[in-house]
């Protein structure tokens, strides 16, 4: 999941979904070494997928203050 809002992170978090926040730096590089032009949300899934199979990053840990 792309790091640009807390609802998305909260609702994941609460419906028991397992996931990783990407900084949009790290999307944006990660899509341009790619060679993704067009970028929808159909196709920004398809590559954030990609990049979590190739990257393997940590699972996010929900913060106790949240």
């Amino acid at each position: 999941m792309e790091a640009t809002g807390r609802y998305g992170e909260r609702l994941a978090y609460e419906m028991g979904i397992f996931f990783s926040l990407i900084s949009p730096s790290k999307s944006r590089a990660f899509n341009q070494s790619e060679n993704a032009s067009t970028i929808n949300d159909k196709e920004c899934a398809k590559l954030l997928r990609k990049y979590g199979i190739q990257k393997q990053p940590d699972v996010y840990q929900m913060p106790d203050a949240f």
